[in-house]
């Protein structure tokens, strides 16, 4: 049982805490300074609690050792664990904590632990490499309001708290904390709508025109018409395109966990034309139908951030002004075609998103559907009572498909039945028709 002693000294009475180590007794010299009464009954009855643990063989609890750091002086604890009752603090420090979390998921693509390392980044830059029980809800709330104050954007700063909170709840798990400082933090949209644009299709196609080799025409014109993400289009290889059915097998595993399905197939509306001449042209024995712009085996992370800026180039070359997100952009501009002509089930299987993340993230009411609903007969601006002789009236055709098969396929999705695979649909728009069912 831990006992405090005083013994006079020529220098004034000194504090000597004795307690049984391994059944020995050790002497703690804890100084001449006077102890207040309660940091001596602290002092005693964790004193106790390590002792007995130490008896039995066993390290002291996590909360008994949160315990004795937050309610005994910094020089005390030290002395307890040099006098081996207390074990050296195992809650790491931020910077290797967020190194070791990252390397531990494996089940994430490369990409993803691209953005958690950014995120990792900033947060050792704001709080320093401190202990993870040091950073508190209160710096928490100061590191928002210091991403606001650079001009952050909503969405950015809420992928920020995202992962926060991804990160301190593991934390929590580990013991290392008690509670996670990014708990009462709402994560806000990650929706970034101010800077999503639907393309004109003249303006994409004049790009591809612009694009300075064969694989670059390639790349954009695939990104274009399938509408996959730039990761995407560099993991297809040439063993994944069906040259007979005009479909790619398109790799995605950023929603395999949702989907449980490593490939999607998507149709290859007019890229098809492009990869077959690029098809011909490319290296011999080449694996992948995007080879000499990826200088890496890694074709994920910040490859498609690498292809950015001179994606950017060929877009000014083209006479045009840079859009935001480029390669983004591709993709929510053919998201929107699509919906104008597909079933939302079929655009989602082909794009590769849930419906709530295209409601969110990508489809947008365009002044296309504003000019079209203006030419409109005037029957069907009316109610069902008044227009239509009472039934329900229905807009088809908003955009004007162009074709790749016969005009009887054309008439086949006038008539209100599924498309074709042969119809391509296109901005350029405006045949706004009304049909009654």
């Amino acid at each position: 049982m831990a006992k405090l002693h005083k013994y006079k000294k020529p220098a004034g009475p000194a504090n000597v805490l004795v307690v049984n180590v391994d059944g020995e007794r050790k002497r703690i010299w804890l100084g001449y300074n006077k102890l207040p009464i309660k940091v001596k009954n602290k002092l005693l009855t964790l004193a106790d609690e390590l002792e007995s643990y130490r008896n039995h063989n066993e390290q002291p609890d996590k909360k008994l050792v949160h315990r004795v750091q937050e309610e005994l002086p910094s020089d005390v604890v030290q002395k307890l664990s040099d006098a081996g009752l207390l074990v050296k603090d195992e809650v790491p420090t931020l910077k290797p904590f967020l190194v070791s979390y990252i390397s531990t998921r494996t089940d994430l693509t490369e990409h993803t632990k691209y953005k958690l390392r950014n995120s990792s980044k900033l947060f050792v830059e704001f709080f320093g490499d401190v202990k993870l029980k040091q950073i508190t809800a209160g710096d928490v709330e100061d590191y928002i309001n210091h991403r606001k104050s650079l001009g952050r954007a909503d969405a950015s700063i809420s992928a920020e708290i995202k992962h926060g909170k991804q990160f301190f709840s593991y934390a929590v798990k580990k013991q290392y904390l008690e509670q996670n400082p990014f708990a009462d933090f709402k994560i806000g949209s990650q929706a970034d709508r101010g800077r999503n644009q639907v393309l004109k299709a003249d303006d994409l196609q004049q790009v591809i025109d612009a694009a300075p080799s064969l694989e670059w025409k390639a790349l954009i014109s695939f990104i274009r018409w399938t509408g996959c993400r730039v990761s995407e289009a560099l993991l297809l290889k040439w063993s994944d395109i069906n040259w007979d059915r005009e479909t790619a097998l398109i790799s995605c595993s950023k929603t395999k966990r949702k989907t449980g399905k490593d490939y999607r197939e998507v149709p290859l509306f007019q890229s098809v034309d492009v990869l077959r001449e690029w098809f011909l042209e490319s290296p011999d024995g080449a694996e992948y139908v995007i080879s000499g712009l990826v200088r890496t085996s890694n074709r994920q992370g910040r490859q498609g951030k690498n292809l950015r800026k001179p994606f950017t180039a060929i877009i000014k070359k083209a006479g045009l002004e840079p859009w935001a997100k480029p390669w983004q952009n591709l993709r929510v501009t053919r998201e929107n075609e699509l919906e104008a002509v597909f079933p939302s089930h079929v655009v989602n299987a082909w794009i590769g998103n849930s419906r709530k993340v295209a409601l969110q993230h990508y489809l947008q009411v365009t002044e296309e559907y504003f000019q079209a609903a203006s030419q409109l007969p005037h029957s069907c601006q009316q109610g069902p009572e008044d227009g239509c002789n009472g039934e329900e009236n229905k807009v088809t055709n908003i955009k004007k498909p162009v074709l790749r098969g016969s005009s009887e396929d054309y008439n086949t999705m006038q008539n209100g039945q599924a498309p074709p695979a042969g119809l391509e649909p296109a901005t350029g728009w405006l045949t706004a028709t009304c049909s009654t069912n």
